[in-house]
């Protein structure tokens, strides 16, 4: 059993780490993917650029914050055996995007992406310029997929929420 005041730490941080994760994932989908689409139009290398920089930029925060909220659901659902139920279901909600990411996004989406985002960076616009469907469609593809992750991981961190309140 943990002590009192690291319980609460605990149930304070897993649904405020799960709540603020999710929606930047969300906030990607929702405010930077349109724009990047109509990036694509004008420059498909100057889309590639500007997906990838998502890419990088979040490698280090999301996946350790997921792995992290995994581990602090996990931690209130063993310690706390009349709300396991809820607390596993939030466990579950961040560590399916961990998941998700390394099973289908990354291999998928995010490698291809990748490819020519490399292709662009070495040969120029030239190089990409009979690549500009497959960018919108890769680019739109991500951004589903990212509303799924984010969705997921939100709906998690909603039950580990009510759950704490239960």
């Amino acid at each position: 059993m943990l002590s009192p005041p690291v319980l609460k730490l605990i149930s304070f941080l897993a649904p405020s780490l799960a709540l603020t994760t999710s929606t930047s994932i969300l906030s990607y989908s929702i405010f930077l993917a349109p724009t990047v689409l109509t990036t694509a139009d004008q420059s498909t290398s100057l889309a590639l650029k500007q997906v990838v920089y998502y890419f990088r930029a979040g490698k280090p925060i999301f996946p350790t914050a997921a792995i992290l909220n995994t581990i602090l659901y996990a931690i209130l659902a063993y310690d706390q055996p009349s709300k396991r139920l809820g607390y596993s279901v939030a466990a579950a909600g961040s560590g399916w995007v961990i998941g998700f990411s390394a099973v289908y996004l990354i291999p998928v989406t995010n490698d291809r992406i990748l490819e020519l985002e490399d292709m662009a960076r070495k040969g120029g616009e030239e190089a990409v310029k009979g690549k500009r469907e497959e960018v919108k469609s890769l680019l739109g593809d991500f951004t589903r997929e990212n509303w799924l992750r984010g969705g997921v991981y939100w709906l998690g961190g909603m039950v580990g929420l009510w759950t704490l309140f239960q």
